[in-house]
């Protein structure tokens, strides 16, 4: 037979490019925020595994021999041997990790910079590197001399790849969002050409440095060098740029995060100029003279100025010269980002803000909607956050570990809730959007918040509204009781006993009690603290809440039964977390439960409980919340919600939804301390059942029984 050898490559060209469209095809469905990219991805993906294997046929076909489809073929083979890699790069770890609220920040900051040519897609990818592809995903992929032909498909993709562990966690949201998005405009729009780097140095720069050649580093002549040494200089003032645009968007959090990450990462060998610049100088750039001294922000720039000059290296002749030349225009590049249509994060403007932020971070709280009267931002919580991480360092390590945990949770729903209250107030009119029917037709109200100055305070002789109500000192607190108009009931039996139900009056006084860091811990025994307020509604005698993002789910598997007195068997081989976007839809089919939680974030005082009820709504409908509906004293986080669907029909939940509402009680006396195996949930949670103490005990009696 001829061309046996031919058909041999052909059969493993034909092979590999069938397994890598069912690679494709078996990939996740993404739907919402993201998807549009991801989609046009899989699908260029998979038009070159066709055309390798369409374009294989046909040079076997024109070969006339052994040799002549070696030459031919190898070339394919090789280059889908290069593509299969290059796409396990981009999807084998998965996007399950990645928050959408980071996917949505890094295509909002495209559309301020005007890059609407770009579709983002974030992919996590090796420990300790972050790259942008600098060309669209069809560039890297497609090779015209190897597939001649083929038009560019779908939008132009862009690849963000990420690292595992910094990529996927809310602190380090600025290397992404500010350097890798910058990397798209300084490099693709051509920005660094037109600053003209390649001036800055001269020959005579590098004949003053005296230079001497070497084989590792610089060629042999003058002009050889200083052409080296314009290349590293171009690609240095990218990555310097990059770090600057980071700061000039997130302030001091732009710092923190970057110089965080160098830190972190293997040090360069200094006297071998590569296509970053060495650590140390890129903090010096980031830093500049910014001291922040009075703000909140000084711990956060002390810090890493001090890592920065402790830190120690030496620049040898000729990288020297490059960095001295990049700093003499260090002014000039910040102007140059200046005039960029993206905002300034102004840390004097925002000192205020971020004081009350990470007062409520001290307070296990994720912030507000608002502080200090103004609207929070991401970037307000993120500098927050890195503040934050500077507290309690005489702690022992493990409480450490545990609090900066905390902390990253905390953070993560903070941005979390802020990217949902973005989009309610982009699509919602008016305070109206607020106020459905009310399930048993009494009128609901959404929550006024007063978060500081606006009212004006009590006078003398003037009658107190209830927020105006101080706590009793009595455990016997009439405000459970409702009021009529703003005159508390004289003489109540009600409010001898003061245990009952709480009312829509009495809530919204606690609420009141926790509106600001300083009253909580003034009002540690009655305050009621949720967040977000903006979207909250209550009406009698209860509070709704709204379904998060999170759901965990059951799955199938090989396990027969679930025996928690087995050390053996864990919750999470019998669930998985899913995450929906803000929009997107979970479908919950009859008979089956969906563990989910709430919205809001909560800190209950230690004389209330509350039960989770489901709005008749949806109980009508069939949804239940199911099991377990007690809320104890104390309890701060995210409820997680059992949610069962016991009707005939599917119902779809959207996050945001309200399924459930809460009604309060007093608890006598007042609570002091909960043990709790869940700390500070930010999202719905696995069953922790392993860890109780007393299993230990049923064990032993189970091993031990009477056959």
């Amino acid at each position: 037979m001829d061309n046996l050898a031919g058909l041999a490559l052909l059969a493993s060209i034909e092979h590999r490019a069938l397994a890598l469209k069912q690679y494709a095809d078996e990939l996740p469905v993404v739907r919402g925020v993201g998807a549009e990219s991801y989609a046009a991805a899989v699908a260029q993906v998979k038009l070159i595994a066709d055309a390798v294997q369409t374009q294989g046929g046909y040079e076997l076909g024109r070969a006339v021999n052994d040799q002549d489809s070696i030459t031919r073929l190898r070339p394919l083979l090789q280059y889908l041997s290069e593509t299969i890699d290059h796409v396990d790069q981009i999807f084998a770890r998965g996007r399950d990790t990645v928050s959408t609220s980071l996917i949505r920040s890094v295509e909002g900051e495209l559309k301020r910079l005007h890059v609407d040519e770009v579709q983002p897609l974030l992919a996590v990818g090796n420990p300790g590197n972050y790259e942008t592809d600098p060309n669209d995903l069809w560039d890297s992929l497609y090779d015209s001399h190897i597939l001649p032909g083929l038009m560019t498909q779908g939008p132009g993709v862009r690849i963000f790849s990420i690292p595992p562990l910094e990529g996927t966690r809310s602190l380090w949201m600025p290397i992404a969002v500010g350097h890798e998005v910058a990397h798209i405009v300084v490099m693709g729009s051509g920005l660094i050409d037109q600053i003209g780097v390649k001036n800055w140095l001269k020959i005579g720069d590098i004949k003053a440095a005296q230079i001497q050649p070497n084989n590792r580093m610089w060629p042999e002549t003058s002009e050889d060098i200083l052409a080296a040494a314009r290349r590293f200089l171009r690609e240095w003032t990218v990555e310097v740029m990059c770090d600057l645009y980071a700061v000039r968007r997130f302030g001091p959090a732009g710092i923190a995060a970057q110089c965080d990450f160098l830190a972190s990462i293997a040090p360069e060998q200094e006297d071998q100029p590569g296509s970053h610049p060495p650590t140390v100088f890129r903090a010096e750039m980031m830093l500049g003279e910014e001291t922040a001294e009075g703000t909140v922000f000084e711990p956060v720039i002390a810090a890493w100025r001090s890592w920065a000059e402790a830190s120690p290296w030496l620049a040898k002749p000729g990288i020297d010269v490059i960095l001295k030349t990049l700093r003499g225009h260090r002014q000039e590049l910040i102007d140059i980002l200046d005039s960029l249509s993206t905002p300034l994060y102004d840390i004097e403007a925002r000192d205020d803000v971020v004081r009350e932020l990470l007062d409520w971070l001290r307070l296990g709280i994720p912030g507000r909607e608002r502080a200090a009267r103004k609207q929070v931002t991401q970037e307000d919580l993120l500098n927050a956050g890195w503040i934050a991480r500077f507290d309690d360092n005489q702690a022992s390590a493990d409480d450490r570990s545990m609090r900066l945990d905390t902390l990253d949770k905390l953070v993560a729903k903070g941005l979390d809730t802020t990217d949902f209250l973005r989009l309610w107030h982009k699509y919602s009119v008016d305070d109206a959007d607020l106020k459905p029917s009310r399930d048993d037709a009494s009128k609901e109200s959404p929550l006024k918040i007063n978060d500081g100055g606006e009212e004006p305070p009590v006078q003398a002789g003037q009658q107190p509204t209830a927020a105006d109500v101080p706590p009793s000192n009595s455990s016997n607190d009439s405000s459970s009781q409702p009021r009529h108009g703003n005159h508390a009931p004289a003489n109540s039996d009600a409010r001898a006993a003061g245990h009952g139900v709480l009312s829509e009056v009495e809530l919204r006084r606690r609420l009141e009690l926790g509106r600001k860091p300083t009253q909580v811990s003034e009002n540690v025994k009655q305050r009621l603290i949720v967040t977000p307020e903006v979207t909250l509604v209550i009406s009698g005698a209860s509070m709704d809440v709204r379904i998060g993002r999170g759901f965990i789910t059951f799955r199938r598997s090989s396990t027969a039964a679930f025996d928690a007195l087995s050390a053996d068997q864990r919750p999470r081989e019998m669930q998985e977390f899913v995450q929906k976007d803000w929009g997107g839809e979970f479908v919950l089919h009859p008979g089956e439960l969906v563990l989910a939680a709430t919205l809001e974030f909560m800190m209950l005082p230690g004389d209330l409980t509350a039960q989770v009820v489901t709005r008749s709504s949806y109980g009508r409908l069939g949804l239940l919340s199911a099991t377990a509906v007690q809320v104890q004293p104390k309890f701060t986080g995210c409820l997680t919600l059992e949610l069962v669907n016991l009707g005939q029909m599917p119902l779809t939940l959207t996050p945001g939804e309200r399924v459930a509402q809460l009604v309060f009680t007093k608890v006598h006396p007042p609570v002091d301390t909960v043990d709790t195996k869940y700390s500070y949930p930010t999202g719905p949670q696995f069953s922790k059942v392993a860890s109780d103490p007393d299993l230990d005990v049923l064990r032993q009696i189970h091993r031990n029984r009477v056959k």
